[in-house]
């Protein structure tokens, strides 16, 4: 038995450290723990729960971090978040039983800085030691494994969610373009490990691995949205290999982020864009971009055919580019689709135009052999540091 952990973005890093601290490698406890997870639309705004942990031995329990010393009104926070919860849940019939749910919600205060309380059902923690003995107190009579992975799939799924009919036809079934086709009509309905790669935030590289078919881009698709929901004010830039795909993306991320939020995406801050030039209706793609930014003047493509090859275009280019001069960066985070396609070149002109801490998110396929195909171990050498390699199968 042990806690299975899923780190989203937090804007309580302190405490989020401590309560993963507390509960990571328990005998005693068993099931999933998600920090910064749930993002959910209420009459207010957005609104991110702190942390949920889906227990099979104990329910829900969602937890309410505090990382300064005045924990405040928490009794109230602690119901509102269940409340959010419960409402979330209760569109799935299979998780009723007439009117009531058939899974506990718990709730938790953990404020390290402030003094351990209990004020009736309402729960704060001090340190981890208290903080894991009054999970091991909660409890869930009627505790049933189907309800129990029906709740998790419920609070981790993106499910529903329906993209809008591709516009090109494919003259070929079997062509990438027929893959991106059914992509677009599909209903998008993730498995745990696809989930852990939409929510799981690091700074620095991501790398999203596996073969056609594992749902990378989907995920790629979706972690947009969820960064875009989480960060309202950052830009995203969202890089296509193919241009068939931008309505395919733009179609997810909005039916994801109209979940999380409520509301479409701000389209001037989340841009799904091609690597190369302008061609994509009026959104120039990333290389022109750094050049705009640079105060240099982009080749075209058949200009960069004629002295690099077709196969070194891009990789001339942007090499170029960067030898003449230095970018402002522009991007929080930028989202690259298949990144077996693209030379380091190109991620060096994506480091160039990222805020630090530089966040790359890239889905791999390790099957294909294309080139210039950039090993993923290279890719940390560019970004001075390591990757995290999130592997679907």
């Amino acid at each position: 038995m042990s806690i299975d952990l899923v780190r989203g973005s937090s804007d309580k890093p302190t405490t989020s450290r401590l309560l993963i601290e507390a509960v990571e490698g328990k005998n005693s406890l068993s099931g999933c723990l998600f920090v910064g997870y749930p993002i959910m639309a209420t009459a207010e705004g957005r609104r991110c729960v702190d942390a949920v942990m889906v227990s099979p031995k104990s329910g829900i329990i969602v937890f309410d971090l505090v990382e300064s010393e005045v924990a405040g009104d928490y009794a109230t926070r602690q119901d509102d978040c269940a409340n959010l919860i419960e409402a979330r849940l209760r569109v799935h019939r299979e998780l009723l039983s007439g009117r009531d749910l058939r899974i506990p919600i718990h709730t938790i205060t953990f404020a390290p800085a402030s003094a351990s309380i209990r004020a009736g059902d309402h729960v704060l923690c001090r340190d981890g030691d208290h903080l894991v003995g009054e999970l091991a107190q909660l409890d869930w009579s009627t505790a049933c494994d189907d309800v129990y992975r029906d709740a998790l799939s419920a609070l981790e799924n993106v499910a529903g969610i329906r993209s809008l009919r591709t516009r090109r036809v494919p003259a070929s079934t079997t062509s990438r373009g027929a893959e991106y086709a059914a992509l677009g009509a599909s209903t998008v309905v993730l498995d745990h490990e696809q989930n852990r790669a939409v929510i799981e935030t690091v700074e620095g590289i991501q790398c999203i691995r596996g073969p056609a078919g594992t749902g990378k881009t989907v995920v790629l698709a979706l972690k947009a949205a969820y960064l875009h929901a989480r960060y309202r004010t950052w830009r995203i830039a969202v890089i296509c290999h193919a241009r068939s795909l931008r309505d395919v993306f733009r179609s997810h991320i909005e039916r994801a982020h109209i979940r999380h939020a409520n509301e479409p995406p701000n389209w001037d801050l989340v841009r799904v864009v091609g690597a190369w030039a302008s061609g994509w209706n009026d959104h120039p793609g990333l290389y022109e971009e750094y050049c705009r930014e640079a105060g240099l003047r982009s080749m075209s493509l058949e200009e960069s055919w004629e002295r690099f090859g077709r196969d070194g275009a891009l990789a001339g280019a942007c090499q170029e580019a960067l030898g003449r001069g230095g970018s402002t960066p522009i991007y929080d985070a930028i989202l690259v689709d298949e990144a077996q396609e693209f030379p380091m070149e190109f991620f060096q002109v994506c480091r160039a135009l990222l805020k630090k801490p530089r966040h790359l998110v890239c889905t791999y396929d390790d099957l294909t052999n294309l080139e210039p195909s950039p090993p993923v171990e290279r890719l940390g050498r560019v970004f001075d540091g390591g990757c995290q390699n999130l592997v679907l199968e």
